[in-house]
């Protein structure tokens, strides 16, 4: 083990405890610093407002929309999510919905989801000046944790399914 743990330049551990732990093993202690966690250090849901409308104008939402975002979501979640939203929609005609599957796989599977229920659907990448739709789903990485500021609502997947629910930061298995 201590051959192959000194082919690391250094080791950026989450605790002490950690850090003692990945010593132990064979690490050189001068290559190992203790960071933290960083998902907790991140402003996720803090974007200013020339960022939040450039993100806004780039998923062709326009005016005073109330926006829901459905985070990390599993298999056997989004038909109630997209049903909920059908709701919301039916009270609130301007409402957007955000779907950002755990799995980007499947959005195509969620898109045909969406469809079968009668919701104008797009996929993130799709997007271009002229497409506007009622749900976008996020077929991309690292962007939702900046989209969770732009939202009215937050929806954070595993908790409709026996999966145990997430938080914003991803950080797993509801306590």
């Amino acid at each position: 083990m201590k051959q192959t743990l000194s082919a690391i330049q250094k080791f950026c551990m989450q605790s002490a405890v950690d850090a003692q732990n990945i010593i132990e093993v064979g690490a050189d202690p001068r290559l190992v610093i203790v960071t933290g966690n960083t998902k907790y250090e991140q402003s996720y849901t803090n974007i200013d407002q020339t960022l939040k409308t450039e993100k806004l104008a780039e998923l062709r939402i326009v005016g005073a929309r109330p926006i829901f975002i459905a985070g990390s979501s599993y298999e056997g979640e989004e038909e109630a999510l997209l049903k909920a939203f059908t709701e919301l929609k039916a009270q609130h005609h301007l409402a957007v919905m955000i779907i950002a599957p755990r799995k980007i796989a499947r959005a195509d599977t969620i898109a045909e989801l969406a469809m079968r229920l009668g919701v104008a659907t797009i996929k993130r990448t799709l997007i271009t000046n002229r497409h506007r739709a009622d749900v976008i789903i996020l077929d991309t990485i690292g962007e939702l944790g900046q989209l969770y500021g732009i939202a009215d609502f937050v929806f954070v997947g595993g908790s409709l399914i026996k999966r145990g629910g997430h938080n914003i930061f991803g950080a797993g298995r509801a306590r």
